[in-house]
């Protein structure tokens, strides 16, 4: 499972994904992935501030899906899932003085995914998710490229076969980076906090931009129908959760009183 599914469900977000559903192709599994996004704001009672928090987020989620099919690769859709670590940071590897990883803990976090999400981590350069843009990305993309080199020399000691043919991790790490789709790799894996910032800081800038203030209004009322009822039970959801907040600072329950200027 993957870390911001487990949070979802621990915040009794319904799944988009039964419990006894396989995923036969990637483009599935993509798209299962963003349902549970459409369900954090659906479900989450301060998913959104404002109106135009509200739509944006919407704006976003119907971009993504219609985006889907430029950012992946399409010769892998139907290729096989294969075991991958999606917890894998530093501070879950332990390594001895010559740095040779000797250990790796949190392996429940182990989750069966299409070949194309093999790729570096994000944190090479030791920054957030959302945060690798500009000089920043050019520091982690010089990692990413270090990475594949040393990630090259191992690939030859077990190859990897995809109907009947070679299948070469590398090579498919090196046209993501290239393509832009380390990006969008990174958002259908992403958490509900960086999902967003990735998408508007990275993805979008390689489409022209639109008119100014079109976009959100011309896009965000197809996410759901009865997008402007959507809207307003999602502001009173947010008074409610504001609201019990303030009760419980200013109840036994919290040490220390809440005064609402």
């Amino acid at each position: 499972m993957l870390c911001h599914l487990n949070q979802l469900e621990n915040w009794a977000i319904p799944a988009g994904i039964p419990r006894n559903m396989t995923n036969k192709s990637a483009d599935s599994l993509y798209l299962d992935l963003l349902t549970e996004h459409d369900n954090h704001l659906h479900h989450q009672e301060n998913a959104v501030y404002s109106s135009k928090d509200a739509r944006d987020q919407a704006t976003d989620l119907v971009l993504m899906k219609a985006l889907l099919h430029t950012f992946t690769d399409q010769s892998l859709c139907d290729s096989p899932f294969i075991m991958q670590l999606t917890d894998m940071h530093a501070s879950n590897i332990f390594v001895n003085e010559d740095w040779n990883i000797n250990h790796i803990i949190d392996l429940e976090w182990a989750y069966s995914l299409p070949l194309e999400n093999l790729l570096p981590p994000y944190w090479l350069t030791h920054k957030g998710v959302d945060q690798i843009e500009g000089p920043e990305y050019e520091r982690f993309k010089l990692c990413y490229e270090q990475f594949t080199d040393i990630f090259e020399q191992e690939e030859t000691k077990t190859p990897l076969y995809h109907n009947s043919t070679l299948y070469s991790g590398v090579t498919s790490m090196q046209r993501t980076l290239l393509s832009g789709r380390n990006h969008e790799e990174r958002v259908r894996g992403s958490s509900i906090l960086g999902l967003f910032n990735i998408f508007r800081t990275h993805l979008r800038s390689f489409y022209d931009k639109p008119p100014e203030g079109t976009l959100t209004p011309a896009i965000s009322p197809f996410w759901t129908p009865g997008m402007s009822s959507f809207v307003d039970s999602k502001l009173e959801d947010f008074a409610q959760y504001r609201q019990e907040v303030r009760d419980i600072f200013n109840s036994t329950k919290s040490g220390r009183p809440y005064y609402d200027v």
